[in-house]
């Protein structure tokens, strides 16, 4: 391989680099944030045993129909996903989730204290999403990625190695982290 050659393969790695961070961080905003938004500001119906869990065990005041049935807002979804995985203090906790999700995504789309949004991104990627069936009969069949369910999960775990990338190389130039506090020495960027 020639200098040009080397050259152009140099300046597109170069190029790579410097906007993996930002389209990683978008990707991570657009993951993020509806989710957060729509938790905090939607409304749910739920069926009557998920309606007697809201009301009778987590202590939601409810407007119940003659059938059975509430509406409630849409953050309680979390509630009850935390019921289900055992958490302590759902209600609060799925509040505070629907909160890192859409301020998260705001603040992470900006670049801002971004080190710090992925970790708490995988904090509620661990909590949430992640428990998924990794039984050996599952890993050997592979068929845990055959239906629509199997397939989020895949998608909660590309989430996930998105994280891990802007914990491990940085938001990147593009962004308010750097604008701020400028580039750490460690930084790959910081030497070019």
């Amino acid at each position: 391989m020639g200098t040009r050659e080397r050259t152009v393969f140099g300046f597109l790695a170069g190029v790579a680099q410097s906007l993996a961070p930002f389209v990683a961080r978008v990707v991570l905003c657009l993951a993020f944030m509806p989710l957060g938004w729509s938790a905090l500001s939607g409304s749910s119906r739920f069926d009557q045993a998920q309606t007697a869990t809201l009301r009778d065990t987590l202590h939601v005041s409810l407007d119940v129909s003659e059938d059975g049935t509430s509406a409630g807002d849409t953050y309680l979804e979390l509630a009850l996903l935390l019921h289900e995985r055992h958490f302590g203090q759902e209600v609060i906790t799925a509040r505070v989730v629907a909160g890192v999700q859409l301020v998260g995504g705001i603040l992470i789309l900006a670049g801002f204290l971004s080190r710090l949004v992925s970790l708490a991104f995988l904090v509620v990627l661990g909590m949430l999403y992640l428990p998924f069936d990794v039984s050996p009969e599952a890993l050997r069949t592979m068929a845990q990625f055959a239906d629509a369910d199997r397939l989020v999960n895949l998608l909660h775990l590309s989430a996930a190695a998105l994280c891990l990338l802007i914990l491990a190389q940085g938001p990147g130039f593009l962004s308010l982290d750097t604008l701020v506090f400028g580039l750490r020495d460690d930084d790959p960027l910081a030497h070019d």
